[in-house]
């Protein structure tokens, strides 16, 4: 057994070990099964709940619609993910700052803060083709025209119903 052979090789070392274990043991029980030695479930996200708007993104490229339950989790990843992170840059990058600014406010150097270290600068022109860089790659195929859709949907009844009419992305102009 390990921990029989970790107190004969290193007895602080086991009671550590032991403690260790006995901690998530605890957590796990005081918040229902939710945490792991190395990473609590959850940490890094938040509960999403069946009742939550979801936007779908919808790429046409060359007038062909991508099916993305045909293709791998990453690739669809891409296609839906990085739009919706190009949209929310200036929130993030605004967030970013303010944040900042309230920690170094009290270190006296407050005038020495510039905003576009906090920000990234990517423009439309910028995100669309190396977008559509990332299309060629998952269609495998070099792509003409690329124009982005997006609508938000909810579940009801145990299907996803659109909340809103599909609306064409302006910055994707190529």
């Amino acid at each position: 057994m390990f921990i029989k052979k970790l107190y004969h090789y290193n007895k602080s070392m086991c009671v550590s070990f032991v403690a260790f274990i006995l901690l998530f043991v605890m957590i796990n029980y005081k918040w229902g099964v939710v945490a792991t030695p190395v990473l609590q479930y959850g940490m890094y996200s938040s509960t999403f709940y069946r009742s939550d708007t979801q936007t779908v993104y919808m790429i046409e490229a060359d007038d062909k619609i991508i099916n993305c339950a045909g293709i791998s989790l990453t690739e669809r990843d891409i296609l839906q993910i990085y739009p919706e992170d190009y949209e929310k840059q200036k929130p993030v990058n605004d967030a970013a700052y303010q944040t900042m600014r309230n920690y170094i406010k009290y270190t006296g150097l407050l005038r020495y803060m510039q905003y576009d270290k906090y920000s990234n600068r990517i423009g439309d022109k910028a995100f669309t083709d190396w977008y559509k860089v990332q299309v060629e790659k998952i269609i495998k195929s070099p792509v003409k025209s690329l124009k982005v859709y997006k609508q938000h949907f909810q579940w009801k009844l145990n299907k996803l119903e659109p909340v809103d009419t599909l609306t064409k992305l302006t910055y994707f102009g190529t």
